[in-house]
Formats: C-alpha cells, structure tokens, sequence
C-alpha cells in the first residue's frame, strides 16, 4: 500500500498549481486548487497510472479528497 500511496501523492502533484505542496497523503487536494476539472483529470490519470476503472459509486469529492483516500478506493482494484 505505500508504493501505492506514493504514486498517488506523486500523480496528485501533477494536478495542483505547485506540486511541491502536495507533502503528504493527508493533504487536502481541494484546498490547494484542485477544483473539479481537475479532480476528473486527477481520476483519469490515476485509471489510467493503474490499470483501472473507478465504478460509478467511487466517483465522489471525498474519494478524491487527499491522496490517502483516492489510494483507499484504488487499492482492492488493483488487486
């Protein structure tokens, strides 16, 4: 999981105005600028990173909140 915690904050950082302030999985996404375009290209990149499809219910502002809980939803996906 902390590989994957890893990437997530690493892919997270590639959506906000300065990625250097993505210092952590705990930090909230939309609190550094990552509005709602964003958050969709966020979720593409992550399927896209991992192999995946988010299902219908995952797609939702808290799933997306911090890179910590967008791992959450990825991980028993992934496996």
């Amino acid at each position: 999981m902390e590989k994957l915690l890893n990437q997530v904050v690493e892919i997270a950082g590639r959506h906000v105005t300065d990625r250097d302030t993505v210092t952590g999985p705990d930090v909230e996404l939309p609190e550094l600028g990552m509005g709602s375009l964003r958050m969709v290209q966020f979720m593409v990149d992550l399927e896209s990173a991992f192999g995946v499809s988010f299902p219908e219910p995952l797609i939702t502002p808290e799933t997306f909140r911090t890179p910590r809980t967008a791992a959450e939803a990825i991980s028993p996906l992934v496996q």
